[in-house]
C-alpha cells in the first residue's frame, strides 16, 4: 500500500493512562490507528514516556515504509509525555512541518466550594448572641470586643 502523498496529519490524544495515535490523510481518511496496547504493554505501563516514544517510534517507521516523509501534529490532552513522542517521531526521519495543540481549557473554570460560614462566639466556646452579661464585666476572652 505505496502513498502517492508524501504528507499526513498525525493526532495525538494524550491522556494520563494512555496514548492514542491517529495517521490521517490530507483529506481526513484514517489511514491507520494505535494505542499503547499494541506494543504488549498492559495496564499502567501505557501512560509512561517509555512507551509513547516506543508507540511514536513504531507508528513513524509504519509510515516511512507506506512513503509519508513530512507530517502535521495535533495534540489533544493533558499528558505528560508529549517530548518523548516528538523525539520518537524525529528518530525515524520525517520532517515535521507543523505541531498544534488543541487542548481544550475552561474559561470560567469549575464551580468553586461554598465558603464555610460559622459564627465567632463558636471559636471562644459560647454564643455571643446570647450572653449580653459578659459584655459588661472585663473578661480578658472578650477584649477584642
Amino acid at each position: 500500500m505505496l502513498i502517492k502523498e508524501k504528507f499526513a496529519i498525525l493526532k495525538i490524544n494524550n491522556n494520563t493512562n494512555n496514548v492514542l495515535l491517529t495517521v490521517l490523510k490530507l483529506n481526513k481518511k484514517v489511514l491507520f490507528s494505535f494505542g499503547a496496547g499494541v506494543l504488549g504493554l498492559k495496564k499502567s505501563k501505557r501512560g509512561t514516556s517509555f512507551a509513547s516514544q516506543n508507540l511514536a517510534f513504531f507508528l513513524a517507521l509504519k509510515m516511512y515504509k507506506i512513503g509519508i516523509r513530512f507530517l502535521q501534529i495535533f495534540f489533544k490532552g493533558f499528558g505528560k509525555h508529549r517530548e518523548s513522542l516528538l523525539k520518537g517521531i524525529i528518530l525515524s526521519n520525517i520532517k515535521v512541518i507543523l505541531i498544534k495543540d488543541f487542548t481544550r481549557t475552561p474559561f470560567i473554570g469549575c464551580k468553586s466550594k461554598k465558603k464555610r460560614r460559622f459564627l465567632l462566639g463558636s471559636i471562644i466556646g459560647f454564643n455571643v448572641l446570647d450572653c449580653k452579661s459578659f459584655y459588661s464585666g472585663s473578661n480578658p476572652l472578650l477584649a477584642f470586643f
